[in-house]
């Protein structure tokens, strides 16, 4: 649990330079994700290379179950925890404050004229058609922002797809494209019942 919640913010710092695409940023939040952990372990006292968090930023956490785990993971990081006077009840102002959100993303570009390519585990997958390609890959990020929710401990799972197209215009043939990427957004209620949390009275209440 606490290297998905690191992961996670360390996804959002990426996101926060504008540089980085979704597929990305989500790539290489998982290599960093280790690298901070890593480097804050004990055994790891001398490491050559390190990752931290910037120290001016403090962890702010909310919800019910934030005081059992999030001390945790503020030691882990090496990040000044603060929780908010009153922050148990957050979630029962705003349900989405303890939601899971898991993203996915496929790509699909078309390298010749007339030839989409789908890009997902292994081998491109070839379609004459745009919008057959678009809906498989719909139906493959569905699939996996479902997977990854429930990996993490979602419940009540809801599907939002996004679709980002990059066109380039041509002197002679107008407007062509040039490729897509495909977003799963899946979300869900934590279900407490799978979560790896500490006893705790307060965890499950909402």
């Amino acid at each position: 649990m606490i290297k998905k919640i690191s992961h996670v913010l360390i996804e959002s710092g990426l996101h926060q330079t504008g540089k980085m695409s979704g597929a990305k940023a989500k790539s290489l939040a998982g290599l960093l994700a280790d690298l901070v952990l890593d480097g804050n372990k004990e055994e790891s006292s001398n490491p050559l290379f390190k990752v931290d968090f910037a120290s001016g930023y403090p962890l702010v956490a909310v919800g019910a179950p934030a005081a059992s785990y999030y001390p945790s993971v503020a030691k882990k990081i090496g990040l000044d925890l603060h929780l908010p006077e009153h922050g148990n009840v957050a979630n029962a102002v705003g349900a989405v404050m303890g939601s899971v959100v898991q993203r996915a993303h496929v790509t699909i570009s078309q390298p010749t004229f007339g030839v989409f390519c789908l890009y997902h585990q292994g081998e491109p997958k070839r379609f004459s058609d745009l919008e057959k390609a678009v809906a498989c890959a719909e139906e493959l990020v569905t699939d996996l922002a479902t997977r990854l929710a429930q990996e993490a401990g979602a419940e009540s799972i809801e599907i939002s797809l996004s679709r980002s197209d990059n066109h380039i215009k041509h002197d002679i043939d107008g407007e062509l494209f040039l490729d897509c990427e495909i977003t799963a957004t899946a979300s869900g209620r934590p279900d407490c019942n799978v979560l790896d949390l500490p006893e705790s009275p307060e965890a499950c209440s909402a």
